[in-house]
């Protein structure tokens, strides 16, 4: 083989041999390319997980400062439909009155009252648990509808900016359950507690078990139960106002003149963030659950709760006595639920094993 043949083959080996290292080189590129980019979106979602988890905390801490301020609102508004002082005040008198002992009359008002105290104090107290759970998730719910339009906003191009004005009617609307879904709620609680202790005299001794039963009883008569979902309570329905209904709510929570009624009307980011409200509470199945372990959480708590607080609880919980007896226990139960200081209740309703953040990331 002449020089010139064997300089055109080492050539040629050594055209391939570059071409190969290029092309390797290239592969080598693209691998750490998308390692690179791998590592970039594994950063990514790790600092989202870390934004999500840093603004449902914020949204926590607010919302339960939110709940504390209005928690005395819910008490004093349950008041009227379970006056439990009323019926014990006038127990006092008739037991304070001598003659009445001997008054076949004031005998028969002693059972009515007493049947009424009963009512009344159980109805109370499994209420202000319903509605600390409802007012709780519903605070949630609008901040965090709040954080996540102002976030939308604060990055999009074409930003809609959610005004002082738009932000506060959005808020006024816990002021339907303060005064509208309070009273369905108390009234369907109320209607289970006739059904389950009706027939349950004040004198009728009940063990723990018993007691507890009666407490689940109630439960399953408000909120359903079985395998038919569809039979089982929408607790949204105390939350918000009927479809379409949101803005007459609104006006007549703000007493709204003809000037603010035009402004609710015309509010086209208010409609957006009411619908989007109503959307996550009346449609998505993870409100479901997150509302159902909070519930659970409540109940659960409460032989515990009331243990720590009231101390004759132990004789409710450990043997048989006078349903009579245990009524003073229940009758204080609702001042633990909307106490303003070292509220144990909220404690457990804002408990984050249970509000899980990826649940709000829905909204």
């Amino acid at each position: 083989m002449t020089l010139k043949k064997r300089l055109g083959v080492l050539g040629r080996i050594a055209v391939g041999t570059c071409a190969v290292a290029i092309g390797v080189y290239g592969l080598y590129r693209y691998a750490m390319l998308k390692v690179e980019e791998a590592d970039a979106e594994t950063a990514r979602i790790r600092a989202a997980k870390q934004n999500l988890t840093l603004r449902f905390n914020q949204n926590l801490k607010d919302s339960r400062a939110v709940v504390a301020k209005l928690a005395p609102v819910v008490a004093s508004q349950l008041t009227p439909y379970c006056n439990v002082e009323e019926f014990t005040a006038e127990l006092q008198q008739l037991r304070l009155d001598k003659k009445a002992a001997a008054d076949p009359a004031s005998k028969q008002r002693k059972a009515e009252l007493w049947e009424s105290l009963k009512i009344a104090a159980f109805t109370r107290a499994i209420s202000a648990l319903y509605l600390i759970n409802l007012l709780n998730i519903l605070t949630l719910v609008q901040l965090s509808v709040l954080a996540k339009f102002s976030y939308i906003c604060s990055v999009s191009s074409r930003p809609i900016f959610l005004s002082s004005d738009t932000e506060r009617m959005f808020l006024t609307l816990t002021w339907y359950l303060l005064h509208k879904g309070i009273f369905e709620c108390t009234r369907r609680v109320k209607e289970a507690v006739e059904f389950v202790f009706t027939d349950t005299s004040v004198s009728t001794d009940v063990s723990c078990d018993e007691f507890l039963a009666r407490i689940i009883s109630i439960r399953i008569s408000v909120e359903g139960s079985g395998a038919d979902r569809s039979t089982y309570l929408d607790f949204s329905t105390f939350l918000l106002p009927p479809t379409g209904e949101e803005k007459s709510a609104l006006k007549e929570a703000l007493n709204a003149d003809a000037a603010a009624t035009s402004a609710i009307e015309e509010d086209e980011t208010l409609s957006h963030i009411l619908n989007q409200t109503r959307e996550f509470l009346e449609r998505d199945t993870s409100f479901d659950k997150f509302e159902i372990h909070v519930r659970q959480s409540l109940f659960s708590a409460v032989p515990t709760t009331a243990s720590e607080k009231i101390e004759d609880v132990t004789d409710v919980l450990e043997k048989r006595v006078k349903l009579a007896s245990s009524l003073p226990t229940i009758s204080k139960f609702s001042s633990l639920v909307f106490a303003k200081e070292d509220n144990i209740i909220l404690e457990v309703s804002f408990n984050t094993e249970y509000l899980i953040p990826e649940v709000l990331n829905k909204l």
